[in-house]
């Protein structure tokens, strides 16, 4: 019963005893970020200290981006960008509610 296989995200199945033992360690969410960020080996993958930085990097550059953004409105016409602007409180709330400019 141990090789029964289990689904998992990130395209892996885990065997029950590797589910077990990820859930006793609380580690069954952490598939995908292993396999996103780790260094692959034969065996399977590795976190190393500079996988780590090089990942925290990237979601730190990720976050600024996103506060830039803050407020930003995109309009769209179909497939089309007619324009891009820093909106404020009173144009978000109204473009919110399906009001006109």
């Amino acid at each position: 019963m141990l090789n029964e296989q289990l689904e998992a995200t990130g395209g892996l199945k885990l065997t029950l005893h590797a589910a077990l033992r990820m859930a006793q360690r609380s580690k069954s969410r952490d598939l995908e970020l292993m396999q996103a960020h780790a260094t692959p080996v034969e065996a399977g993958y590795v976190m190393k200290a500079s996988d780590v930085q090089v990942a925290v990097a990237e979601l730190k550059s990720r976050i600024n981006q996103l506060e830039r953004l803050r407020n930003q409105v995109l309009i769209v016409s179909g497939k089309t960008v007619v324009t891009s602007y820093q909106g404020d409180r009173a144009k978000q709330r109204r473009l919110l509610r399906g009001m006109p400019r």
